[in-house]
């Protein structure tokens, strides 16, 4: 009898990401998965359980490999808190390249398909706003611990704010903006915080 086939976790996630991520869950079939991950139906279910079992799971692994990794990358560097927010949300339109599928952030675009119709994915998405917001606040306190001028409250209004534009920002990412509009919007929008 031949040995059932281990599959690498870590791989099948990073292949059903950018699936998920580009096509949305309602949109992505079994067959879509199939290929993509280069396994068979019985072998999704055997290992995941279900489609949306194996999304909750691609979720978590977007949540590691690309929220975590951008906070990072950008709201925990070296440079000025205020630097940093401003690198965070810039690298947003710096790096779409024109002739790139448009695919925003796999959060958003979750948020947008099913609102609250999977409520682990919804409660999984709050996670990952969540992230993204206290980054914000751990650098607005860092900014505002050098000089300070601002409430525990009004930073953390702030942080909001901040969060709320940025979701606009990769939402509008995925449209046919010119970059140059949503740069020119994007710092006027930081300035007029008054960071």
């Amino acid at each position: 009898m031949p040995r059932p086939r281990k599959y690498n976790n870590t791989d099948l996630l990073n292949k059903s990401m950018p699936l998920f991520w580009e096509k949305g869950y309602g949109n992505t079939s079994i067959k879509d998965l199939e290929k993509a991950l280069n396994i068979t139906a019985p072998s999704i279910y055997h290992a995941y359980g279900s489609k949306e079992s194996l999304f909750l799971k691609t979720i978590d692994h977007y949540l590691i490999q690309v929220v975590e990794q951008r906070i990072n990358q950008y709201l925990k560097s070296p440079s000025t808190p205020i630097e940093n927010i401003k690198s965070f949300f810039l690298s947003v339109i710096e790096q779409a390249k024109p002739d790139d599928v448009k695919i925003g952030c796999l959060l958003t675009n979750t948020a947008t398909e099913l609102g609250v119709s999977i409520p682990e994915a919804s409660r999984k998405i709050q996670q990952g706003l969540d992230m993204i917001k206290s980054a914000f606040h751990h650098e607005l306190v860092r900014a505002n611990d050098n000089q300070p001028i601002r409430t525990d409250d009004e930073l953390e209004e702030t942080a909001s704010t901040l969060l709320m534009s940025y979701q606009g920002l990769l939402v509008l990412s995925r449209l046919d903006y010119s970059s140059d509009v949503l740069k020119q919007s994007t710092l006027s929008m930081l300035n007029k915080l008054e960071l």
